[in-house]
């Protein structure tokens, strides 16, 4: 729980009776106290979503990762699915390989030909 005794001016454990939202995230101080969130960070958990819009998408504030595939939700296309992002990382390395392996049989094709062309001796 995020609270500092020393911004609670009336004793009832909210920051901010003064600053009805402290951290300007579109929660109020005491929502943020229900929700266990720093009423004084607009990101509790630094994952790049607001603590309002993850608490609005159903998503835990107070983890960087909801969902537990190790992509933050700020950038996890799909932050209450581990499968979507797993499926993407599997899709770039395939076309990454593919690539690769286009680039390695046509290099070695270019030097099949250079090699034949350097190997032929002009006639005398």
């Amino acid at each position: 729980m995020f609270f500092d005794k020393s911004s609670n001016f009336d004793g009832d454990k909210l920051t901010g009776i003064l600053v009805p939202d402290s951290d300007n995230d579109g929660l109020k101080d005491g929502e943020e106290y229900i929700y266990g969130t720093n009423p004084t960070s607009p990101d509790t958990d630094r994952d790049g979503l607001s603590d309002k819009e993850e608490i609005s998408r159903n998503l835990n504030p107070l983890s960087a990762d909801t969902d537990g595939d190790g992509w933050p939700d700020g950038i996890d296309l799909d932050p209450r699915s581990s499968l979507i992002p797993n499926i993407v990382i599997v899709v770039i390395i395939l076309a990454f390989a593919t690539i690769i392996i286009v680039y390695y049989y046509k290099l070695k094709k270019h030097r099949k030909i250079r090699n034949k062309s350097q190997s032929v001796k002009p006639l005398k």
